[in-house]
């Protein structure tokens, strides 16, 4: 450890402080920043001009130009190789196939790498989609990961994030989307639904979700971002939204969405775009499109196929699939 300048910035702050003082010139780089469950701790140069902050005096380890895999396998060997992890804010998560152990991991916190490493239990559970993880070093607490611009606010022992939807979570449909107000029937945290407001400057956006511990870190991911867009967030069964509520676009986020999808069509007013995710087996990718032109001519809408792509592999011969569509009444 060295003991040198610094200033703790609230946690929900970390983002923009980090940005500020890269842009001025005044982070020591030399140095490594950490965090605790309220503050991370940034090492700045001498007489830098930090108008309304405090600088104190900090234990900051100094930065190693080595990678985390490198720093393992020097120490541990092969066995590394076939490690995977996920860095989220502040935390590392690995995959439950990793072979990690808890001295590993404490070496990571101790090195400075990460706050806090957990380890996957399996897959998500329940309606809820809760993470099941085991805390192998560190104590994991609210952390900020940046990803499309917002500052997604979370505690990863808590709220469950794929690594492997970051491209969908950047929109992919984005040049194809029109309207002013969404509605987010599966809204997690905010994953699909906040960049999309922010990159169409929408005028509202409605969120629902029945995970409880979800919403309160949407409504603090909102408030950490720049977002002009005005917010409505609902702990509920999406299906119990008014059907008085109408939308222009519609997100379902849920591998199950061809089944809400009347649900969905009840709050279109006379034209609107849904985007749907759902599981796909290998070869069976029409049917489910055809499923889809069922539901929507059921209730009396036209419907246009925009694009269908795959996300990625869920399992083997199983495939997570997005379409957008647009649908029109029929009248």
């Amino acid at each position: 450890m060295l003991k040198s300048q610094g200033v703790a910035v609230e946690r929900i702050n970390g983002e923009k402080f980090l940005k500020f003082a890269v842009e001025n010139h005044i982070l020591d780089r030399k140095k490594r920043i950490f965090s605790d469950s309220s503050h991370i701790y940034f090492p700045i140069l001498e007489n830098s001009p930090l108008p309304g902050l405090e600088v104190n005096e900090y234990d900051f380890q100094l930065r190693e130009n080595e990678t985390i895999k490198e720093y393992l396998t020097e120490k541990y060997g092969e066995p590394v190789e076939m490690l995977k992890w996920q860095r989220v804010g502040e935390s590392l998560i690995f995959s439950d196939t990793s072979f990690i152990d808890r001295e590993m991991a404490e070496d990571i916190v101790n090195k400075g790498f990460a706050s806090s490493v957990l380890k996957r239990n399996g897959s998500v559970s329940g309606s809820e989609r809760r993470p099941s993880m085991t805390v192998l070093s560190g104590t994991p607490g609210d952390t900020v990961h940046r990803e499309n611009g917002i500052n997604f606010v979370l505690n990863p022992e808590k709220i469950m994030i794929s690594k492997g939807n970051i491209s969908e979570r950047g929109i992919p449909f984005l040049n194809l989307l029109r309207g002013r107000k969404i509605l987010d029937m599966f809204s997690g945290i905010g994953y699909f639904s906040l960049p999309l407001a922010a990159k169409l400057e929408a005028e509202e956006l409605t969120c629902t979700d029945i995970n409880g511990i979800a919403i309160e870190y949407l409504l603090k991911s909102y408030s950490a971002s720049e977002i002009g867009t005005k917010l409505e967030a609902l702990n509920m069964d999406c299906r119990l939204i008014p059907p008085e509520r109408k939308y222009d676009i519609i997100l379902m986020g849920n591998f199950k969405s061809i089944n809400y999808l009347p649900e969905a069509l009840s709050h279109i007013e006379k034209r609107g775009q849904i985007i749907l995710h759902y599981l796909s087996p290998t070869g069976t990718h029409s049917s489910h499109l055809e499923l889809i032109m069922k539901s929507c001519r059921g209730m009396s809408f036209l419907v246009d196929m925009l694009e269908t792509h795959r996300v990625k592999s869920y399992a083997p011969h199983l495939w997570h699939m997005s379409s957008l569509i647009e649908v029109s009444r029929n009248e």
